[in-house]
């Protein structure tokens, strides 16, 4: 795995082992030599997982079914990342029922089709997914995962409250 893949994958933990799973797995296919003829389509599978799993932490409202390019537009509202940002863009490019460059589409075949190949279309594809996920991951971490050292210095700084938080939690 690349450094960047890594570091996805950790910070996808955040949000359980079954994301990073799903994204170690997508890059253990990506690196076998010779691909399977069939990695387009697993890849995508695995991916489209990992990428709704991302927007059903990051968007409150996810369970509400308000469709995924509404979700993807709450999630970068939410981690104030633009949507004029290539990343954005990418990642709004995914969506719409039909879209041929969206995940579901790259997942299933079409009628009877040979898989898809492995191409440079699918290699930039798989780049602009890491990105993706890199960015949103980091500002996500920068944002959020900061605020609980602000609590615990909050916290240091009230003996009083941080003793009766130790109480309730023994």
């Amino acid at each position: 795995m690349s450094l960047r893949q890594e570091s996805v994958a950790r910070r996808l933990r955040q949000f359980g082992e079954g994301p990073a799973a799903f994204f170690i797995d997508a890059c253990g296919l990506l690196a076998e030599q010779p691909p399977r003829r069939t990695v387009t389509h697993l890849v995508a599978h695995l991916l489209r997982d990992v990428e709704s799993a991302v927007r059903w932490v990051l968007d409150p409202a996810f369970q509400r079914g308000r469709g995924h390019r509404a979700s993807v537009v709450a999630v970068l509202d939410e981690l104030g990342i633009s949507h004029n940002e290539q990343v954005a863009e990418f990642w709004l490019g995914l969506t719409g029922e039909g879209n041929s460059a969206g995940l579901a589409a790259r997942a299933h075949r079409r009628a009877l089709d040979a898989p898809r190949d492995a191409d440079g279309e699918f290699a930039e594809f798989i780049e602009g997914i890491e990105e993706l996920l890199d960015r949103v991951l980091r500002r996500f971490e920068d944002r959020y995962v900061g605020v609980f050292a602000r609590l615990d210095d909050l916290l240091s700084s009230c003996p009083a409250i941080s003793g009766l938080l130790r109480d309730l939690t023994r």
